[in-house]
């Protein structure tokens, strides 16, 4: 398979998600109900990125199927060169995806203005720029 197209499409969403996370992390009065909703979806998408990729590449390697998304990542870095500092970060971020898809009525805003304030999105960001680099070769 020809990975290019959705490659080129994956890098400009993540970038374009990325810049909307930027300017509301620097935010230093509390975000509205609006500017909130948006940080959660550009959160969600980034997430869905990762795992989206995740599956692209086990697939072209041959690696089991997992149904499990933190499991398929975990997979990627016990049989390919893919860094496994990425970890912990992304499990914690696939739970943040799950509760904001699963569990929206009781988000930890604390949490996730943490992860705006750090910029921790940024990690999955490399993470997804990582495997596109990685489906892009061989």
């Amino acid at each position: 398979m020809n990975y290019q197209a959705y490659v080129t499409a994956l890098i400009e969403q993540v970038a374009v998600h990325c810049r909307q996370l930027d300017s509301l992390s620097g935010k230093n009065k509390p975000l509205s109900l609006l500017e909130r909703s948006a940080a959660e979806r550009s959160l969600q998408i980034l997430v869905e990125s990762a795992i989206g990729s995740a599956k692209h590449l086990n697939k072209k390697a041959g690696l089991p199927e997992r149904l499990d998304n933190y499991q398929t990542i975990q997979q990627l870095t016990e049989e390919l060169d893919i860094n496994p500092d990425y970890l912990p970060q992304l499990k914690g971020a696939i739970g943040m995806r799950n509760a904001i898809v699963h569990d929206y009525l009781n988000l930890d805003w604390e949490l996730i203005q943490a992860v705006l304030d750090g910029q921790h999105y940024q990690r999955v960001a490399n993470f997804v720029h990582d495997l596109c680099e990685q489906l892009l070769t061989n």
